[in-house]
């Protein structure tokens, strides 16, 4: 009997053990760019969306990742998508720390957007947002309406009090009409030196 209760409870470390490192996997950093000689290092984990068992972005009211449809016309799922009529604020965030680096204390982030509203509301907004050191710092608020498929990208400077810090990414949007949908995608916030 001890052995059989020995060999479940290896049977189930082993178990565990094989679905975590499955777990970490598939939910990884976006990590260095492929590109000669480029240092940065993308912070954000599941930047396109794409790793559907990762736990790492939280979708809160009037969100989702869409795992059917497009957005920008052509590219297909999976994305994060925001829908409407909202009767409060749409939010997608996700929680990851900066390297402890001292040498990489410059940030940048970047992002792809797809706001299609047929009524071209200014109301139907989107912002970007990073929370570290007990402050709030809005990236990106654009003005609102209709955005077909557009990059975003801001130098962020540097900041050295952000290296190995715990960094709250967040979107922010409010959609007024019922047939207006906000969708991203290609998710960065770069460090480098």
């Amino acid at each position: 009997m001890r052995n059989i209760c020995k060999f479940v409870a290896v049977a189930a470390f082993v178990a565990l053990a094989i679905s975590s490192a499955a777990q970490g996997q598939s939910c990884s950093q976006g990590g260095i760019p492929t590109c000669g000689g480029c240092t940065a290092y993308n912070l954000i984990y599941d930047p396109y969306f794409n790793q559907t068992s990762c736990s790492a972005w939280d979708f809160y009211s009037y969100s989702n990742r869409a795992t059917s449809g497009t957005m920008c016309s052509n590219w297909s799922a999976p994305f994060g998508h925001f829908y409407g009529p909202m009767s409060g604020a749409g939010i997608i965030r996700q929680t990851t720390t900066a390297l402890n680096d001292s040498y990489r204390d410059h940030f940048w982030f970047s992002y792809t957007v797809d706001i299609v509203d047929p009524q071209n509301n200014s109301s139907t907004a989107i912002s970007a947002n990073i929370y570290v050191n007990g402050q709030w710092v809005t990236v990106d608020a654009p003005a609102g309406g209709a955005r077909s498929c557009e990059t975003r990208s801001f130098d962020l400077g540097n900041h050295a009090s952000w290296v190995g810090q715990t960094m709250l990414v967040e979107f922010d949007t409010y959609i007024p009409g019922s047939n207006a949908t906000i969708n991203i995608q290609d998710i960065a916030l770069w460090q480098d030196h």
